[in-house]
C-alpha cells in the first residue's frame, strides 16, 4: 500500500496521522489509501486504454464497501466469487452488467441470485457448469452469458508452483485441446451463450511474457472458432500481474 510515509517520527496515510485515526477509533483499525487504489486502477486503465477494457476489481481481494464504492465511481467492474461478494457489490451501488462471476464451486443458490440480479457474464469452469447454468436459466427463460475458462498450458508463469491455475495438469479451467468440440456442443444449448473465452494463469505473475504466450494461444482458438461460426465478443484474461519496481 503506498502513500503511507513516516514525517518526523510519525506514520501518516496520505496527509492524515495515523495517530488521529487511531484516537478517533480505537483498535483495530484498517486502513487504506483511497489515493493508492485510484492511482494503480488509473494505470491499469490508461495502459490498456486502446482496447476500452472493462477493468474488474476483485472483490475477494478486499470486500470493504468505501473500497467498493470509490472503485465504482471511478468506473470499475467488480469479479465476485460467491454470493455474499455479489451482494457487495450490488450495496456499493454496481453497475450490474459489470459485474463478472467467476470461481469454482457455484451453487444453484448462488446462481440464481447473478441470474436475478442480471450480471454481465459467468465465468464458466466447464462443461457440467455450463450445462447446469443452462438449466437454471431455463427455469427462469433468461439468457446468461458466459465466458469458457481455458487452460493455456503455460508452464513457466514465475509464480510459485502451488498459485500456478494455467498449467494442464491443474484443475481450473478446460484443456486446450477439448474447448472448440465443448464450444460447439454449447452453441445447442437453450438459453445459456457462451459468448468469450477466459484465463487466469496465477498470480502473483512477475512478468508479462507468460501473459503474451497464454493470449495468443487464446487469440489462436478465437480465431479458429470463428472460422467454424462461433465469434466470441469476450476475453477475460483474469488478474495476478505484478511489477516490482
Amino acid at each position: 500500500m503506498d502513500n503511507f510515509q513516516y514525517h518526523h517520527g510519525q506514520l501518516y496515510c496520505e496527509n492524515v496521522p495515523v495517530r488521529d485515526i487511531i484516537n478517533q477509533t480505537g483498535t483495530p483499525v484498517y486502513i487504506y489509501s483511497q489515493t493508492t487504489l485510484l492511482t494503480h486502477f488509473d494505470r491499469i486503465d490508461a495502459a490498456f486504454a486502446p482496447l476500452r477494457p472493462l477493468i474488474c476489481y476483485s472483490i475477494k481481494s478486499c470486500g470493504n464497501i468505501s473500497i467498493l464504492e470509490s472503485l465504482r465511481q471511478r468506473g470499475s467492474g467488480f469479479d465476485v466469487v460467491s454470493g455474499g461478494e455479489l451482494f457487495r457489490a450490488l450495496k456499493a451501488g454496481a453497475d450490474v452488467k459489470k459485474i463478472v462471476f467467476a470461481g469454482v464451486g457455484k451453487t444453484d443458490q448462488e446462481i440464481n441470485e447473478a441470474l436475478d440480479a442480471g450480471i454481465g457474464w459467468f465465468n464458466i469452469e466447464s462443461e457440467e457448469e455450463f450445462w447446469n447454468l443452462d438449466r437454471l436459466a431455463g427455469l427462469k427463460n433468461l439468457t446468461p452469458r458466459g465466458a469458457l475458462r481455458v487452460n493455456p498450458d503455460v508452464t513457466s508463469a514465475g509464480t510459485h508452483q502451488k498459485t500456478l491455475t494455467g498449467k494442464k495438469e491443474t484443475k481450473f479451467g478446460v484443456d486446450l485441446d477439448q474447448t472448440e468440440d465443448l464450444c460447439l456442443r454449447a452453441s445447442a444449448a437453450g438459453h445459456a451463450r457462451l459468448t468469450g473465452l477466459h484465463i487466469h494463469i496465477g498470480s502473483p505473475i512477475k512478468s508479462t511474457a507468460p501473459y503474451v504466450d497464454a493470449i495468443s494461444k487464446v487469440l489462436s482458438l478465437m480465431d479458429r472458432l470463428a472460422q467454424r461460426g462461433l465469434a466470441m465478443d469476450t476475453l477475460d484474461i483474469g488478474g495476478g500481474f505484478r511489477r516490482f519496481l
